[in-house]
């Protein structure tokens, strides 16, 4: 039987906002890949954790996955996530930290606050999957001979050199001085790359091709039917029933704020602010929504 704390690990990699009912929500903010002159280290994407404590109420969310793992009843299952949330608030209480294994530690210093330290060793998005952190190495300045020592000539054989050394820097360690902030499809192709110029040691015939006919059927098995492409909204608020969600979305439309929407589901109405059919699009449509007063905990909804 699995712990309460992997479960919430599971649903990271799924959504953007997990919440613990009567403790808080994990609240996932996608970092691009960057370069860490420090340590000389090119990094994934990632997502990177907070934690908000004013996200304590229950969406269903984490219940239901750990019902439907453990093949056992909802009310089971909340009953296992209250005595999580129990153990976890005693500890605090206490002054002692609670450690979300691969998530990150719980803490208080007031008694009122709860300060978080996340996990940085793992990675919860699918997206990076597989890929590490590549070394560089040193960085070697060049420096070409002036016009007034040498000729012209000498000038163009010194190009030829420091072109031709920049092309097998990998071999040589010299590097290039400022490093770019790279892509998440940018690092994605050069660890392709690095990957495809090492010797493979177990190499596999390939398939025979399919009839035409079989061919036909695998291809249009593989397409997704229409009903099956996912849809992601930027939540601002959840609630437990209709009513409370038409107040909220009121009230926000008196300070000027229209458009929104509920999204209504079997146990939570959740009220949607944008939707888009791009999880890249609604990602950053979320973190320009997170800078404005009233939404800095919006999060990103699949469905």
């Amino acid at each position: 039987m699995k712990s309460v704390s992997e479960y919430i690990c599971e649903l990271l990699y799924r959504h953007d906002c997990v919440i613990v009912p009567g403790l808080g929500g994990i609240v996932c903010n996608h970092t691009p890949a960057r370069f860490d002159r420090k340590r000389s280290l090119l990094l994934p994407p990632r997502k990177d954790l907070v934690f908000n404590m004013n996200l304590s109420h229950n969406d269903g969310v984490l219940i239901s996955h750990l019902a439907q793992a453990e093949n056992i009843g909802f009310a089971e299952a909340a009953a296992r996530v209250d005595d999580y949330v129990a153990q976890a608030r005693r500890a605090i209480q206490k002054r002692m930290p609670f450690m979300i294994s691969g998530v990150g530690t719980l803490r208080t210093h007031d008694g009122v606050n709860i300060s978080f330290v996340p996990d940085d060793t793992c990675n919860y998005l699918s997206e990076s999957y597989g890929l590490g952190s590549l070394h560089i190495g040193a960085t070697t300045r060049l420096q070409l001979p002036s016009i007034g020592q040498v000729g012209m000539r000498r000038v163009a054989i010194s190009a030829a050199v420091v072109a031709g050394l920049l092309m097998v820097s990998q071999e040589t360690k010299v590097g290039v001085p400022d490093m770019p902030i790279f892509s998440q499809a940018g690092y994605t192709r050069m660890m392709a790359a690095r990957e495809a110029q090492q010797p493979s040691a177990d190499v596999r015939p390939q398939a025979e091709p399919a009839p035409p006919a079989q061919a036909q059927e695998a291809a249009s098995a593989e397409q997704p039917a229409a009903a099956d492409v996912p849809r992601y909204d930027i939540i601002a608020a959840s609630f437990v029933t209709e009513a409370e969600a038409d107040e909220y979305i009121r009230s926000m439309a008196s300070r000027g704020v229209n458009g929104m929407v509920k999204l209504v589901s079997a146990r939570r109405v959740r009220v949607s602010i944008a939707s888009f059919d791009d999880r890249e699009e609604a990602n950053r449509r979320m973190c320009q929504c997170r800078k404005m007063q009233g939404f800095e905990t919006v999060w990103v909804f699949r469905h």
